[in-house]
Formats: structure tokens, C-alpha cells, sequence
């Protein structure tokens, strides 16, 4: 089972989020928003929520992550 972890809860919230949700053999196990709070609005979800993406890479071992940030933000995560 691959453990995936979601940067953003915009897109990667509605969009990614229920997409690898559903893929057999991958794990949702983290998802962080930019500080709004918003990642703890998916109570359906057997997943951490952070909103420090370096907090959450630091702490949470994954195998695959979606970066779904502003374009802005995505350099400096990358």
C-alpha cells in the first residue's frame, strides 16, 4: 500500500483527494492547507490534517504527494 500525502485543499481537496481515494492500493494519509484551517473540513477522510507542509513532510512518512498549491507556492515546495 503506497502512502500519498495532498499539498493544498483547494483542487487537492475536491479534486485529488476523492480521486486517490479510490485508487486500489494507495492510501491517502495526510493533507495540508496554507494555514486556513481547512484541512480538518474533510471529516470523512482516514488522514492527518496539517497546515505546515514542511511540519507535515517532516512527520508524516509517505511514498507519493500531490503538490495542488497556488502556482506560486509550488517552487519553493518542490
Amino acid at each position: 500500500m503506497l502512502s500519498h500525502a495532498i499539498i493544498g485543499t483547494g483542487f487537492g481537496g475536491r479534486v485529488h483527494l476523492p480521486v486517490f481515494d479510490q485508487v486500489e492500493g494507495v492510501k491517502v494519509v495526510a493533507i495540508c492547507d496554507n494555514g486556513s484551517g481547512e484541512s480538518n473540513s474533510f471529516p470523512n477522510q482516514d488522514c492527518e490534517a496539517f497546515s505546515d507542509w514542511e511540519a507535515m513532510l517532516n512527520q508524516v512518512e509517505i511514498d507519493t504527494l500531490s503538490i495542488a498549491s497556488p502556482p506560486a507556492a509550488q517552487k519553493k515546495i518542490v
